[in-house]
């Protein structure tokens, strides 16, 4: 990608966080129905470069050396905080696994993510390890049909007063 993996900060966040996003579909592997029905990430179809910039994260996301440029952008471009997924998940162990590779190689920049991914047990000891770092926040996204996380911090979604 050209101009990068990483995008600026957008009025929720503020500026000085850094972005990394992937398409909802295809890496929303523990996303239940009612998390696709309400789905955050579903407003920025209505920007025509959102779906081609996410496909084209995934793509590099899946390169041997995912990490290694992922790492390489986050210290040219002097990150302080990254936010791992305002749209997309962790979808295998083994992308998790990049992510740890990434936030140990930069102990000085703060992540954190929400995920709906410990559902599956086969990507459930990554993120635990994931979650460890000293500098990783990471929230287990849940609503009223994902069942009970495990423990940690636990981001619940309420979409109507059934949630309260």
């Amino acid at each position: 990608m050209s101009d990068g993996l990483l995008i600026p900060g957008n009025s929720k966040t503020g500026p000085g966080i850094w972005l990394f996003n992937l398409p909802r579909e295809e890496t929303c592997v523990g996303a239940s129905a009612l998390c696709k029905e309400h789905c955050y990430a579903k407003r920025f179809r209505r920007f025509s470069t959102v779906d081609p910039a996410h496909q084209a994260r995934l793509a590099v996301c899946r390169q041997s050396d995912f990490a290694e440029q992922l790492i390489q952008e986050i210290r040219e471009r002097h990150c302080k905080v990254v936010r791992i997924h305002v749209s997309g998940d962790f979808f295998s162990a083994k992308y998790v696994r990049q992510w740890i590779r990434i936030c140990r190689a930069t102990p000085d920049v703060q992540y954190y993510a929400y995920t709906r991914s410990w559902r599956l047990s086969k990507i459930l000891p990554a993120l635990n390890a994931l979650r460890a770092l000293v500098n990783v926040q990471l929230w287990w996204s849940a609503d009223r049909e994902t069942g009970q996380p495990p423990e940690g911090r636990i981001a619940f979604i309420a979409v109507d007063d059934n949630d309260l």
